[in-house]
């Protein structure tokens, strides 16, 4: 999967989310159920997986990383730069994303640039080249989060994802073989177990009927999960350990 240089790209996404972690049986079910309301994403090609690779920053106090586990705050938001290649090539085009919840609402906002703009952005606050795919809007937003944070990258995570879309404004992720690695100790941690998935609903409105009754019928319920959240509580886990 690749960007196209002159591809459209959505900048702005604001929807409910819903998380639950699933076994591979209920995938198994819900992969021959998808195809009745749903169509494969165009990157999922030959019904199979595509790779994403996320690199996420933090304050040196780890401020949005605790963010992301306390369930109970009103408003929290985490920082990353993603992509669908391994970020080895500098040129890359890649987005850097601000993810927000307010409320149980996810809001996204993200501009596409070249990986080596986005790095020096969040670090140097130097404002990436003008480009038609950029909104000037949510580069003004980041850089007023970018200027006071002094954010460094601490966990690149990676995954395979299948994705599907359906009306109305419906997308369905399963994600699996989830690896975080914090650049604390560049050791790599699964972060499910074998044979586990992530399900996740996105929708702007109400879950479409067909859904909420399948996921009942299936004894599925909502389980909130941070890749980013989950790789930061494992890391706090490790270091107690080296205490004890």
């Amino acid at each position: 999967m690749y960007i196209k240089k002159g591809a459209a790209v959505q900048s702005t996404f604001t929807r409910q989310e819903l998380k639950f972690i699933i076994d591979r049986s209920t995938f198994g079910a819900l992969m021959r159920e998808l195809p009745k309301h749903t169509e494969p994403d165009k990157h999922n090609k030959n019904h199979r997986p595509y790779p994403i690779y996320s690199i996420y920053f933090d304050t040196p106090d780890s401020d949005l990383a605790r963010m992301s586990f306390d369930k109970e705050r009103y408003y929290r938001y985490k920082i990353r730069v993603r992509s669908y290649h391994d970020f080895t090539d500098q040129q890359e085009q890649v987005f850097l994303e601000i993810k927000k919840k307010v409320n149980g609402i996810s809001n996204k906002r993200r501009i596409r640039l070249p990986y080596h703009e986005a790095l020096v952005f969040i670090k140097n606050g130097t404002l990436p080249a003008p480009s038609p795919h950029i909104n000037p809007q949510i580069v003004r937003e980041m850089q007023h989060y970018f200027a006071s944070k002094h954010l460094q990258s601490t966990t690149h995570v990676t995954y395979n994802r299948y994705a599907f879309t359906g009306e109305p404004n419906l997308r369905i992720t399963l994600d699996t073989d989830v690896v975080a690695t914090n650049y604390s100790d560049h050791l790599p941690q699964k972060l499910l177990k074998d044979g586990q998935y992530i399900l996740e609903i996105k929708a702007r409105g109400a879950m479409p009927l067909w859904l909420a009754h399948w996921l009942s019928a299936h004894h599925i319920f909502e389980h909130s999960f941070s890749k980013y959240g989950k790789s930061y509580i494992n890391k706090l886990r490790k270091e107690s350990l080296q205490y004890v």
